[in-house]
């Protein structure tokens, strides 16, 4: 649930201002590059036997 609060406080904080004209192009490749980092990170964490376990 944490992750979820994290993800969408994340979103709001950053999509308002990707679309604004004044905003450079490479705020949004960051954004972009963030959520690439992250997901694969939890794919090597996962494939590593690192993730959440029930």
């Amino acid at each position: 649930m944490l992750g979820g609060i994290l993800l969408y406080v994340a979103t709001m904080e950053t999509l308002p201002d990707v679309h604004r004209p004044e905003t450079e192009r490479s705020d949004l490749a960051f954004a972009v590059a963030g959520f690439i980092a992250l997901a694969s990170l939890l794919v090597l964490a996962e494939l590593l036997g690192l993730g959440h376990a029930h």
